[in-house]
């Protein structure tokens, strides 16, 4: 009798420390059941039922938990509360709107390190140190790719600034590179005549990639 009394408090002994292991896993930190013990603080209790959807799929996904306007730290991202009022639309408002908010957002501070006492009066990227690193002036024409044009023109300035190289220095190599291109560009006329034949459409084409070169 002594012997089964013994088993079974083994046993119920087992038992608790399954069934609290298994609670300290569930609401601890990381848990399945912490995300929600999260979402009842004041910070997120506010938050439709579609927000607290996606932070628990966040959560879920990344294991970090979303930050809100009410517990948002500066320089740190937070739930855009336009965003929470998409969530909350129906699919066809959704779809009616053309752009859609950005997820999250954030309060910028900008450092204390930074007084006016330590900025320049002026700055050129035309003449630092004696150099120059803007390269020329270009064209877009009716192309409608000014984003394209810019980017280009920041990475070639960062490219430039990189190597400590004046645009001055370069611009001999540019100019042996453009004639290279032109002459590419006679072939690839030669090829795109070949492609539509020998017509309207092949003397269109040509027409067009001569203006645009023009432009360039």
């Amino acid at each position: 009798m002594k012997k089964i009394v013994s088993f079974l408090t083994v046993v119920i002994i087992i038992m608790i420390g399954l069934v609290g292991i298994n609670y300290y896993k569930e609401h601890s930190k990381g848990g399945s059941k912490y995300i929600n013990t999260v979402l009842k603080q004041d910070a997120y209790s506010y938050l439709p039922e579609e927000a607290k959807e996606y932070i628990k799929e966040v959560y879920e996904e990344t294991g970090k938990i979303i930050l809100t306007e009410k517990n948002k730290t500066d320089n740190m991202p937070y739930l855009n509360p336009s965003y929470i009022q998409y969530l909350e639309l129906s699919e066809k408002e959704k779809d009616a709107i053309d752009l859609i908010p950005d997820t999250f957002i954030l309060d910028y501070q900008p450092s204390n390190d930074y007084s006016s006492d330590n900025l320049p009066s002026s700055f050129d990227l035309r003449s630092v140190n004696g150099k120059n690193y803007i390269s020329t002036i270009k064209d877009q024409g009716s192309t409608e790719i000014c984003w394209a044009f810019a980017s280009i023109e920041n990475v070639e300035t960062f490219l430039m600034k990189q190597s400590d190289t004046s645009y001055s220095d370069l611009f001999p190599k540019f100019s042996v590179e453009n004639a290279i291109r032109e002459r590419l560009e006679e072939v690839f006329l030669l090829d795109l005549a070949a492609l539509f034949k020998v017509g309207d459409r092949a003397r269109d084409a040509q027409n067009l990639i001569v203006s645009a070169r023009g432009k360039a």
